[in-house]
């Protein structure tokens, strides 16, 4: 099958174009260090992933059609990303409340923890025993809404898990340049980068690589790994939604002294 047929344009066309996708190759960056190699991230499609997006899919339509009903806010017959931008500009603590709420639906969970997912997680970076260390995270990226992104950062600081923890970013639809498809420097999984409340300082200079990706593919990287959030420039109004896993390894000893003491 042609990698670049069968498009997704937006969380919502995968109703209504439900064919699995398959056999997409694995991408994926290593960085050398010495003899050896070390995985910086990896791309693959996850099998059985894409009922579970769909899932969750109408559970987010679901809500977004009570929060219409409940303000009263007038919509399009079958709710799209136009309505929920607009119900967005318009009422923005409600918009940001019920993403927020997302993040304890059933749906988010069971995508979360998908056995394939994780015997992947497993096998590609050789973790022992991995665990969710924090909860799911649901995120709603919408139009040129540019302070809402998550500039340059390591995810390790915050999240302070296992050495070999990753972060797995889920994306609901296809991700292109256009709707801002997640931004990485290769190479820099090494360091720990000076930064202020998070955020590395700009004035350090990355070899930037984005990464487009297709619905039900997954991308798994090292909390260590340099990475920002692409800007969502869709001319059509289109909104990215991501589901986030932060993933530790209580196989590894120093992690489960450390959480444990």
């Amino acid at each position: 099958m042609n990698r670049h047929s069968s498009r997704v344009e937006s969380i919502y066309d995968l109703i209504l174009q439900p064919s699995v996708l398959k056999n997409f190759a694995i991408r994926y960056a290593r960085l050398q260090i010495g003899q050896n190699y070390m995985k910086e991230y990896e791309i693959k499609q996850i099998d059985g992933l894409i009922p579970l997006i769909q899932d969750l899919v109408l559970e987010i339509k679901t809500l977004y059609s009570r929060l219409f009903v409940l303000y009263g806010f007038r919509h399009e017959t079958l709710i799209c990303d136009k309505d929920i931008y607009r119900f967005y500009k318009e009422n923005q603590a409600k918009q940001h409340a019920g993403v927020k709420m997302l993040r304890n639906s059933v749906s988010l969970l069971k995508l979360s923890s998908h056995p394939p997912l994780w015997d992947h997680l497993k096998e590609s970076w050789g973790m022992v025993h991995p665990i969710l260390e924090a909860q799911p995270i649901l995120r709603c990226d919408l139009p040129f809404e540019s302070s809402l992104r998550f500039l340059r950062h390591q995810d390790y600081p915050y999240n302070r898990g296992s050495t070999n923890s990753i972060t797995v970013w889920i994306p609901l639809q296809d991700v292109d340049s256009e709707l801002g498809a997640l931004l990485v420097a290769p190479g820099t999984s090494q360091h720990n980068y000076p930064h202020q409340n998070g955020l590395i300082d700009s004035s350090i200079d990355f070899q930037w690589e984005q990464l487009p990706m297709r619905m039900g593919e997954v991308l798994s990287f090292s909390q260590r790994l340099v990475h920002e959030s692409g800007v969502n420039n869709s001319r059509h109004s289109k909104i990215r939604f991501t589901a986030i896993l932060r993933v530790s390894d209580y196989g590894n000893n120093n992690y489960i002294q450390r959480y444990t003491e």
